[in-house]
């Protein structure tokens, strides 16, 4: 059975000692060393979400300016494609005109040809034929 004496008393005052100077010692560094982690551990974390939080708005602002860029790139491609097909339209217009002019001169200028080798012609053949009267009334 268990006995009460002065050692006992002893042997309570030491491990009660002994309990108090473990607990300034190691129990309260240990705590706080401990709870020192956590608040590093948790403020490393906040600081972490902070970060995804901003990485994730600068990629939706990102998004949203690339997709504005697109549309713009897109309207300006489009504006510059149908001022080409303006000019496009414009110059074969203008090459057809051109052409036509030309032909126009180029027929006039055979006409004109022509009517001068006819008048030409006519006069040869007048010569012609008053030499061959010529020749046949001097026979």
């Amino acid at each position: 059975m268990l006995e009460f004496n002065y050692w006992f008393f002893v042997l309570l005052a030491n491990f009660i000692v002994l309990i108090f100077l473990l607990n300034i010692i190691l129990f309260k560094p240990l705590q706080r060393i401990f709870n020192e982690r956590q608040d590093g551990i948790e403020g490393n974390l906040k600081r972490a979400r902070e970060m995804n939080e901003k990485r994730e708005e600068i990629l939706r602002n990102l998004n949203s300016e690339l997709t504005e860029a697109n549309l713009k790139a897109r309207s300006l491609f489009n504006e510059i494609l149908e001022e080409g097909k303006v000019k496009q339209m414009e110059s074969i217009a203008s090459a057809e005109k051109e052409s036509r002019a030309l032909l126009e001169k180029a027929k006039k200028e055979i006409e004109e040809e022509t009517q001068r080798t006819k008048i030409s012609l006519r006069k040869e053949i007048e010569n012609i034929s008053e030499e061959i009267v010529k020749k046949m009334v001097g026979v």
